[in-house]
């Protein structure tokens, strides 16, 4: 055998080498490159010419498509014939090996649907979530033909990477780091997989992605593309949808917000609210909100004082809307005077020709939001002046009756609570007639108005608290017993009776009895319907509130947050386990949480403050 010289060898490897350069397959952007001239080739006069420019795109693939797309609309019918042909004979793989079994159920067939069923398949994706969803929508807004599926399918991948995880309030005002470097990385392999992409689409994700870096020039950019969009979809060139459209002017605000062009940043926010009269009050609840996250006063002042004024700030939901917006400012007197006017205002009358009569009039409604808002004050006024309008035996003086004492009671005014349900129980029982009245309201809608029995429990259980507030601890005793027969079923009243002040031997007794009896039951109820969540909720509050298997109820809790996800009461109930298990850093965690998804309420926010202090002690 003949010797090889060193050179030869090295000469050999190279050769056989898969790296090596001479034999490697060209990349997709070589690829890209290439297209062009193919797509000129395609109008050749030769047929032959025709022929290989045909077969040498089919050849390139999906790194081809933006210019085969956009061949569509070339001026010579040949190359846009053909062109539209390529790209219908091309293999997409719509699923991927890394997708879930729900995405490639969905995207099984998404190759022989039409434009509607591809777009409600879109909204399906949309609604897996990002972990799930991400990935997908990505392929549809690269790859799908119609405008308007891929506009869907990027506005809904920019959504899901600006919605947290099981979030209760949408999409937030800061896009999460850690989703935006998801949606760089899926962006980023279909880069390294078929080249850049030109398409409309994808420059919407592309530029998502890459906004926070610059969002003076991304705003700009933004405002520039939404103003053709518009008019394309205005003369009827473009099919992209109304929420399509909104949703990206939802991401022009914030990246008009986070570059500080504030009164750019209120045009738009007056843009969407006129374009959504319906929902105007929801629009600019969350503007506001990303307003006051962004520090932009002068936005909202722009928004509020802006001319022409808009309808909905004229009217009594509105003017609450913007009062709450200058509380959040410390503007207390503007705020005021504007929760003045729309206490005068009043509610509007309600057109109910043709639709069913609300449950409740205006009065109830805007004091219930205003409560929900944590506008404690301004929601006390409505509901009083409710209950004096309508009568306390009304649906409406009765429910608004109901929510005053619950108000009441989360600003710890027991005493004013039990006043509001001692002065509601006395109409009731007044006479034969007011109580079958009452029962009626139970009856027909027994999701807002309590049982007499449930009613009577919590004002002995709210006077019982009041009891306790002045240190009058026999008072207070007896009044939770008086509540714990009443509705033996309620677990505030047999926690409140372990807490109770200066208990005898006799008291303490019957009360473990209650705990017991009432965990029994609430177990008997879990092992009948285990997909409830709230029989695990109510046994984790009860045990950690008293005494009994703390690790257990931190199980259930966990449990009923299984069930009911993100729900803010049983984040408070959790909080309170790991509190009685001992562990005060979860408690704290899953208590900001609690309070988080729930500002509103004060007994949640005043726990929280109790176990911060319980965790400081802890680590001094």
């Amino acid at each position: 055998m003949p010797k090889l010289s060193v050179a030869t060898l090295v000469a050999l490897f190279l050769a056989l080498s898969p790296s090596s350069p001479t034999l490697a397959d060209p990349t997709p952007v070589e690829l890209q490159q290439r297209a062009p001239g193919l797509i000129k080739q395609l109008g050749s006069e030769q047929y032959a010419e025709r022929r290989a420019a045909q077969r040498d795109l089919a050849d390139i693939g999906l790194a081809a498509f933006d210019v085969l797309y956009a061949a569509r609309e070339n001026e010579d019918l040949e190359i846009a014939s053909t062109a539209e042909r390529l790209l219908s004979e091309m293999t997409i793989y719509w699923s991927q090996p890394g997708d879930s079994a729900r995405v490639r159920d969905s995207l099984e067939d998404y190759g022989r649907l039409d434009v509607d069923e591809r777009a409600d398949t879109v909204a399906e994706l949309g609604g897996l979530g990002q972990r799930e969803g991400l990935a997908p929508l990505c392929r549809v807004a690269r790859f799908d033909l119609s405008e308007r599926v891929a506009a869907k399918g990027a506005a809904l991948a920019m959504y899901l990477s600006a919605t947290e995880a099981d979030s209760l309030t949408g999409q937030q005002y800061r896009v999460p780091e850690d989703a935006r470097r998801r949606l760089r990385l899926v962006l980023d392999e279909l880069t390294q997989d078929y080249g850049p992409s030109t398409r409309q689409a994808t420059r919407w994700l592309q530029r998502f992605v890459d906004q926070a870096d610059q969002p003076a020039e991304a705003a700009d950019a933004w405002r520039r593309e939404l103003a053709t969009l518009q008019s394309r979809i205005e003369a009827g060139q473009s099919d992209v949808e109304p929420n399509v459209l909104d949703s990206l002017y939802w991401n022009l605000l914030r990246v008009e917000l986070q570059a500080g062009k504030q009164q750019a940043a209120a045009a738009t926010a007056r843009w969407l609210a006129a374009e959504n009269a319906s929902a105007a009050a929801g629009v600019l609840q969350r503007a506001f909100d990303w307003m006051d996250q962004a520090g932009a006063d002068a936005t909202v002042d722009s928004v509020l004082t802006g001319r022409p004024v808009m309808p909905y700030l004229e009217t009594q939901p509105g003017l609450y809307l913007a009062a709450g917006a200058r509380r959040k400012q410390g503007r207390e007197q503007e705020a005021q005077q504007l929760a003045d006017q729309a206490f005068a205002v009043g509610p509007q009358p309600r057109d109910n020709q043709g639709r069913q009569r609300p449950l409740f009039d205006g009065r109830v409604i805007a004091g219930d939001r205003l409560r929900q808002e944590g506008q404690i004050d301004w929601a006390e006024r409505e509901l009083r002046a409710a209950i004096e309008e309508s009568g306390l035996l009304s649906a409406d003086g009765a429910y608004a009756a109901w929510l005053l004492s619950d108000l009441l009671q989360d600003d710890n005014q027991p005493v004013e609570a039990a006043a509001v349900l001692k002065s509601l129980l006395a109409e009731i029982q007044l006479n034969e007639e007011n109580q079958n009245q009452y029962q009626q309201l139970t009856e027909n809608r027994s999701n807002y108005f309590r049982p007499l029995a449930e009613l009577s429990a919590y004002e002995a259980y709210y006077r019982a608290l009041a009891h306790r507030d002045a240190g009058e601890a026999s008072a207070e005793r007896a009044a939770l017993l008086e509540a714990f027969g009443h509705d033996p079923t309620n677990a505030d009243i047999p926690i409140a009776m372990h807490r109770a002040s200066r208990p005898g031997e006799e008291y303490r007794t019957v009360t473990v009895e209650h705990i017991h009896t009432l965990a029994d039951a609430l177990e008997e109820q879990i092992d009948q319907d285990p997909s409830n969540s709230q029989p695990y909720n109510q046994w984790a509050w009860l045990i950690a509130n008293t005494e009994g298997d703390f690790d257990k109820a931190v199980r259930y809790s966990l449990r009923s947050l299984e069930i009911s996800k993100q729900n803010p009461g049983y984040l408070d109930t959790l909080g309170r386990c790991y509190y009685a298990a001992g562990d005060l850093e979860k408690a704290v965690e899953t208590q900001r949480r609690a309070v988080e998804l729930s500002p509103q309420y004060k007994v949640m926010q005043r726990q929280l403050e109790f176990f911060e202090q319980e965790l400081s002690k802890q680590k001094q």
